[in-house]
Formats: structure tokens, sequence, C-alpha cells
């Protein structure tokens, strides 16, 4: 994700197409990419929790993904904060802000 955004950048700059588009395309490609990361971090403590049922002998309880968690699922205002939270972390953030801040201090010009 973090590739197509340098890609989509210096596809703009190369076709002189540099625009608040762009700008608005790469934030896009960055909530995509903050999107993305949430879905692996609600799966990784998931995956985390199967794996302790499984090592001590819950019957059954392993076995349930989907269902434990629709049960502890939250509502739409909390995916969103959570997304955006995910969007500002350093490991997500590099090299979205590079990118946006380069094409604004371009768009100045």
């Amino acid at each position: 994700i973090k590739l197509a955004n340098i890609g989509l950048l210096g596809a703009a700059y190369f076709s002189s197409s540099m625009s608040v588009f762009v700008v608005f395309l790469l934030l896009v490609v960055w909530l995509q990419d903050a999107i993305w990361k949430t879905y692996q971090s609600r799966i990784n403590r998931r995956l985390l929790q199967l794996e302790n049922y499984l090592l001590n002998g819950v019957d059954g309880k392993a076995f349930q993904l989907n269902s434990d968690f629709l049960k502890s699922r939250s509502g739409v205002i909390q995916l969103i904060v959570e997304n955006l939270l995910q969007a500002i972390r350093p490991t997500v953030a590099f090299p979205h802000v590079v990118l946006v801040l380069m094409l604004g201090l371009l768009l100045i010009k």
C-alpha cells in the first residue's frame, strides 16, 4: 500500500498532474493502509487468543473465530477511531506524511 502511494505521487509528478486531487488520493491510500493495519491487529489479537485456547485445551472455544469476534465487535464510531489511531502510528504514517508534505510543497511553488 505504501509503495502504491509512492507510485501514485511519482506518476503524478512525472505526468505533471500535481493537484489537490492527488493530495486527496494520497490521503485515501493512507486511510486504506490504516484500515488494513486495523484489520491485521484485530486478527492478531484473535489468533493469539485462539492459540491460548488450544494450548490450554478449552474445548470448542478455539473454533469459534468469527462468532466470538462478532460478540465483542465495537460500533462504527469506535471502528473509525481505531482506524484513525492506526493512521497516526509511525509505522503506518511513514511514508504517507512525507508524501503529502512533498506534494504540498510542490503545489505551493
